[in-house]
């Protein structure tokens, strides 16, 4: 081993061989796969390593946070600047209310996780806002930061 360890997920395997083969890098990188070794349930560990309690309580809030919002913006098909300005007044509190999870996440696979997990409902929830809100959001912010407004 040398300086320049990476330890990752067996989850980007493919993307960091791809990386390697096309930059022709294969003549100085070793891949290794490792499984847990130790006494007692994988499961059972993984719950003392991670505070899976907070991080579904986190997933929760957000998910009662934002639900119905999804709800309101799906049936919602008025397009003009008010719904604009709406989309981003809606869109950026979400959007940061959501950064700090993929953070606090260590995407563990769904057997390591408790029953019913929250995080997956939570994920849905923000790609499906994410698409709805996103581009309206972007919208209203390029005509304030152009001074473009649309016409009556």
């Amino acid at each position: 081993m040398a300086p320049g360890l990476c330890i990752a997920p067996n989850k980007f395997f493919a993307e960091a061989s791809d990386f390697v083969m096309r930059n022709d890098l294969q003549d100085y990188v070793e891949f290794f796969v490792s499984s847990p070794a130790g006494p007692g349930e994988l499961k059972d560990k993984v719950a003392q390593w991670w505070d899976l309690e907070s991080l579904e309580q986190y997933y929760a809030e957000f998910i009662d946070a934002h639900a119905a919002e999804l709800t309101e913006w799906k049936r919602r098909r008025d397009r003009n600047e008010g719904t604009y300005r709406d989309a981003f007044t809606a869109y950026i509190p979400m959007l940061t209310e959501w950064r700090r999870l993929p953070f606090l996440d260590p995407e563990l696979p769904l057997e390591f996780l408790p029953e019913q997990w929250k995080g997956t409902e939570a994920r849905e929830l923000f790609s499906d806002l994410h698409g709805i809100l996103g581009p309206l959001a972007a919208r209203h912010a390029n005509r304030v930061i152009h001074g473009q407004r649309e016409a009556a």
